[in-house]
């Protein structure tokens, strides 16, 4: 396999997880919005700053809540790359053994 080969795998590679990253992110995204709209509808607070810090005063696990967004853009990137990097691995092994068997089915 050629160098320039070799650099569109591995751009594709990376490509393919930042684009797995977004939808992680936006996943996460929608579970905030999601939470928020939760205790927004429950007619005990109003849309204004007093109310996001009451509820996080009240409700610590929502710092967490907040955090989503990233944790599940970092988690969709790595789960992403090492999914391709395994795909990648056993497609060389495979292809290896597939000229291996040209080679000695040919003569």
């Amino acid at each position: 396999m050629s160098l320039q080969g070799k650099n569109r795998k591995s751009k594709f590679l990376f490509d393919t997880s930042y684009k797995y990253a977004i939808k992680g992110s936006l996943i996460g995204l929608f579970m905030v919005v999601l939470t928020y709209a939760l205790f927004f509808l429950s007619d005990q607070f109003l849309i204004n700053f007093a109310s996001f810090k009451s509820i996080h005063l009240n409700n610590p696990f929502i710092f967490i809540i907040d955090f989503l967004p990233i944790l599940t853009a970092i988690g969709a990137f790595y789960i992403s790359r090492n999914i391709q990097v395994e795909k990648k691995l056993i497609y060389e092994d495979l292809h290896s053994k597939n000229q291996l068997i040209e080679r000695y089915t040919d003569s």
